[in-house]
């Protein structure tokens, strides 16, 4: 299970918990731009990778799910968990609203979507990322057109793997770095991304 508090403005709540497969770990929240509703990616004890959601409306957690039972863990120590998974709303036009998960197995980088009605994909059969192998990290972040970013620390080879999310595909995976400052487990998070966003300007008067 999983602790969590909410803040209304004024005050923190009497908080609560929110039961998991196993014990909480890891995790990422992200918020649907437009609306009160969240989602928590997380992996846990178990390795186990999975989504639950905020009803900003009644404020309360739903149901977790997962999407993958082994997600990437240490070697020497299986005790050990990076933070193999992240997330993100689409606001792109037909996806808004849709949340991306982006995630790492002991494998290959995969993800899975919800549409609002169901995920796409079922537990333990996501879609693959550009052949971008086990990763300990993963980071996303969104762009202002609505591009979702990734960068995966794959430190079974020990590089920096880029790719991006149009709504529809994954760009081809371009390697940023194979020299990671971390080579050792554990690997840590020695990288982040975020997206540069432009301001609107009018035009010359």
């Amino acid at each position: 299970s999983f602790a969590y508090n909410a803040w209304d403005g004024s005050s923190w709540g009497a908080g609560g918990t929110v039961g998991l497969g196993d014990d909480f770990e890891w995790g990422q929240i992200a918020s649907d731009e437009g609306t009160d509703g969240m989602a928590l990616c997380y992996i846990d004890e178990d390795d186990d990778m999975g989504t639950v959601f905020w009803n900003g409306t009644t404020n309360a957690w739903g149901a977790y799910r997962e999407h993958d039972t082994t997600g990437d863990n240490g070697t020497i120590d299986a005790d050990a968990h990076g933070r193999p998974i992240s997330c993100q709303y689409e606001t792109s036009a037909g996806r808004d609203g849709h949340q991306l998960v982006a995630y790492s197995n002991t494998v290959n980088a995969e993800y899975n979507y919800y549409s609002g009605g169901a995920w796409q994909y079922l537990v333990d059969s996501g879609a693959s990322i550009s052949s971008i192998e086990d990763s300990w990290t993963v980071n996303t972040t969104r762009t202002g057109e609505g591009k979702i970013l990734a960068v995966f620390h794959d430190n079974a080879n020990t590089r920096y793997d880029f790719s991006a999310w149009d709504g529809s595909s994954w760009t081809t995976k371009t390697t940023i770095d194979d020299y990671p400052s971390r080579t050792a487990e554990p690997w840590y998070e020695p990288i982040a991304l975020a997206a540069q966003e432009y301001q609107e300007c009018c035009a010359s008067r």
